[in-house]
Parts: structure tokens; sequence; C-alpha cells
């Protein structure tokens, strides 16, 4: 499941649900469910403040895994 707005106009959007077709070291390739092809998801940068002059940077895919799902959002 995408966890962060991609690109909203072909519905990569937070919640999209896809299946992983393969795992590369810039990214990985998903097939979602609504999509004819498979896109390839990068890794995206975070930045937080962990105390006044003290920076996290990391980089992430915005990926979570989901076995079962319901599809009802509030």
């Amino acid at each position: 499941m995408l966890r962060r707005n991609i690109d909203v106009t072909v519905g990569l959007v937070n919640g999209a649900i896809g299946t992983v077709m393969g795992i590369y070291a810039k990214g990985i390739s998903i097939k979602f469910d609504h999509i004819v092809v498979p896109c390839d998801i990068e890794r995206v940068a975070s930045r937080f403040l962990l105390s006044k002059n003290l920076y996290l940077h990391r980089k992430q895919f915005p990926l979570i895994l989901s076995y079962a799902i319901t599809l009802h959002k509030c």
C-alpha cells in the first residue's frame, strides 16, 4: 500500500493498493490495481528536527505491507 501521494492525476495516492513485481537498487516496481503498467517507486527523502541543531535525514520507500485490509475509510 502506498503511503504518500506521488502523482494524483494517475492515481498514485495514499492508500493505493498494488502487487510488488520487482525490487531493484534504485526502486521497487509495483503493479497497482487501477493502473495498466507497473510503476517504479523510488525512495523519498525526509528530514526531522531532533533537537535545536540536530536533524535526522532518511530516505525510504513510501510503502507499507498490507496482507489484509478493509476498504472502509473514515
